[in-house]
Formats: C-alpha cells, sequence, structure tokens
C-alpha cells in the first residue's frame, strides 16, 4: 500500500475547512483592515453569496461632519438575511440592525457619529444570495 506524506495529509484534512471558509471569496473586503473606502451620499452597489463565499463585506467611510449616520441598505432579494452594522474609528460598534425575510428589501440605520474614519459591515446571515445598493450619509 503507497505512503502518504504527512504534508498531503494535513492538506487532506484541511480541505474541507478551507472549502467552506465563509469569506473565501470575498472579493478582498471581509476584514475591517481591507474596507474599501465607500463615499457618503453616493449609491454603492455590491453583493453577499453565503454559500459561494461572499459573507461579509466592510465599508470605509471618510465622515467630515459630526451628527448622525444614516444608512440605506436596498436588498436586491428581500428574502436574504443580512445584518448591517455601524462602528467608529476605534472598532467599537455604535449601531446594529438586522434584516429577516419578510421585512422587505430596505434596511436602515442610524448611529450618532463624529468627525473622523467610520466603518459598515453587512453581513449575510442566511437565505438565498443578494445584490445591494448602499447608500450613507451625514445629518
Amino acid at each position: 500500500m503507497p505512503r502518504i506524506s504527512s504534508g498531503l495529509c494535513l492538506i487532506l484534512a484541511l480541505a474541507p475547512v478551507l472549502a467552506c471558509a465563509p469569506d473565501r471569496n470575498s472579493g478582498g473586503d471581509a476584514e475591517r483592515h481591507l474596507a474599501k473606502l465607500t463615499p457618503l451620499g453616493q449609491p454603492v452597489p455590491d453583493s453577499l453569496d453565503r454559500k459561494e463565499g461572499d459573507t461579509t463585506d466592510w465599508k470605509l467611510l471618510d465622515i467630515q461632519d459630526t451628527g448622525y449616520l444614516n444608512v440605506e441598505v436596498v436588498l436586491d432579494n428581500p428574502e436574504a438575511e443580512v445584518m448591517v452594522e455601524a462602528f467608529d474609528r476605534y472598532g467599537q460598534r455604535i449601531g446594529r440592525t438586522v434584516h429577516r425575510k419578510d421585512d422587505g428589501p430596505v434596511v436602515k440605520l442610524s448611529a450618532e457619529v463624529v468627525i473622523g474614519k467610520g466603518f459598515l459591515r453587512i453581513t449575510h446571515l442566511g437565505g438565498p444570495k443578494t445584490g445591494y445598493t448602499l447608500k450613507a450619509f451625514v445629518r
């Protein structure tokens, strides 16, 4: 019987884990330090697909005024379940909302912010894949 090297055994053992990694196809924005700059006041399209390995999108905001950050996410597929969270420049969560399949296509979040960096995290919790359009502004 042929012998299998220990390196091959390790690869074979990790293959199921890597195949199930929730953000293996994230598009490069699965972690906060990889957040993509998102312009305020402009619609930004993106998508989430848990089955294909894109569970999390992080967005970087350049906040130029104090007030309330208002976020609106319009889902292409309202059957998708998503969570939208806002974070301050230190990574402390300042707002959170969860959208369930019966909630309609629009997800809204509002959080008080100050001048500086801010972050949004959009997470696919379950259900079908969905595209979405995000719009954020400060008032």
